[in-house]
């Protein structure tokens, strides 16, 4: 049995269940030796049981989590277990495709890359459509102040356009949606910024590495796709008001704010701050159309309140006490 290069870390990204699907996916497209570290923040029960069966089934390690987990914090559980060249973080609804790791592993060992991205695209569409193929991601002084710069290639194009004009290539970030980093790499940053808990944690990761001289690449041999959950779910409605919390996103934009010295209203920010804000609403969609009924602007308003001051209020507070309590379950044969 061949001693793997690189160990793969599934966490949660917004919701549950799509999670069995996705990982069943992995272990059955994956041809490439790898060791399985999966998080589990808290899946309601039926999952958790369907997501025990399949890690014991490949030999992987589960992490199990009593609460919802920022999941920042949750790749450093599971970057704790690491011992191999190279970490994959990838989230829990992502679909990959056939060969899509070997090639992220064969792409680093041929440039050197401290991180590699495949190309992701948006589930369920007909033809594909990318969300992410490389992108900007810089700072600049203008005027005495310090700016971000943030874009994203290609995004929103139909896959097959893209892949027939772009070759493998430099990128100043990627997306934890999946993403391949070199050990050592993460190691000489002391590991994940846990400032970055929940929003900007790919814009902090992509500007650390180049602070350090290292480089990310772009892999479009390599594609995954990421799957919406859909919010209103019960196994998923929980944990994505949480996620998405504004407690939760303006934890993380000040940390990611005061580390780089930026203002939290830098025009670089708004996109990301503006869909951010976005997802944590969608909830809350029907709710908001009977308000919208009800009382129009003023209706939709007087939800997003009460959501918000219940959400930040009670909920976030109430996670936020003590450290979780975890369950650690190893399997033999955790190398593939």
């Amino acid at each position: 049995m061949d001693t793997p290069l690189v160990s793969v870390v599934v966490v949660a990204r917004e919701g549950f269940d799509k999670a069995p699907a996705c990982l069943e996916r992995l272990l059955e497209a994956t041809t490439t030796p790898f060791r399985l570290i999966y998080v589990d923040g808290k899946a309601p029960a039926r999952i958790a049981r369907a997501i025990r069966r399949l890690v014991s089934r490949r030999g992987g390690v589960l992490i199990r989590a009593d609460r919802y987990l920022r999941p920042t914090y949750a790749r450093t559980l599971g970057l704790r277990e690491i011992e191999t060249r190279y970490t994959v973080f990838l989230d829990n609804d992502v679909m990959v495709t056939d060969g899509w790791l070997g090639r992220l592993v064969h792409c680093a060992e041929e440039t050197d890359a401290a991180y590699v991205s495949p190309v992701i695209c948006l589930g369920n569409r007909t033809p594909p459509v990318v969300h992410f193929a490389g992108g900007e991601n810089r700072l600049v002084e203008e005027g005495g102040r310090r700016h971000i710069v943030v874009s994203y290639t290609h995004q929103g194009r139909p896959l097959p356009d893209v892949l027939g004009e772009i070759d493998r290539q430099p990128t100043a970030m990627a997306e934890f949606h999946a993403i391949l980093v070199r050990t050592e790499a993460l190691t000489a940053l002391g590991g994940l910024d846990e400032r970055c808990s929940t929003a900007f944690e790919h814009n902090d990761l992509g500007l650390s590495i180049a602070a350090r001289g290292g480089t990310g690449w772009l892999e479009p041999a390599a594609v995954v796709f990421y799957l919406f959950d859909r919010a209103t779910k019960p196994a998923n409605a929980g944990y994505h008001l949480v996620r998405w919390s504004r407690a939760w996103i303006d934890e993380s934009l000040d940390g990611f704010c005061t580390k780089w010295r930026l203002r939290p209203d830098d025009p670089g920010l708004a996109a990301s701050l503006d869909s951010l804000h976005g997802r944590r609403r969608r909830p809350l969609r029907y709710l908001r159309g009977l308000a919208w009924r009800l009382a129009h602007q003023a209706g939709t308003d007087y939800v997003d309140r009460v959501a918000d001051r219940w959400v930040d209020g009670v909920l976030c507070k109430r996670l936020d006490r003590g450290n979780p309590a975890l369950t650690v379950s190893r399997w033999p044969g955790a190398h593939g």
